[in-house]
């Protein structure tokens, strides 16, 4: 019998908003989304993001700030 594998969503916050940024397919994709937003708009501009990953049974936080 095979076993099931939960589907993983990486996900950026604003939590000062409550708003979502965008999802992701990878954790990888998800920290370059983070650099190019720094590089661009300046390292306060994600100050108050943070980093998600959701599976179909929990959400987790994996960075802040």
């Amino acid at each position: 019998m095979a076993t099931q594998t939960a589907h993983k969503i990486y996900e950026l916050w604003d939590t000062t908003s409550g708003n979502a940024v965008d999802g992701f397919g990878s954790e990888q994709e998800a920290l370059a989304a983070v650099r190019d937003a720094r590089t661009r708009y300046g390292a306060s501009y994600a100050e108050a993001w943070a980093l998600i990953r959701a599976t179909s049974r929990r959400v987790t936080v994996i960075a802040q700030g």
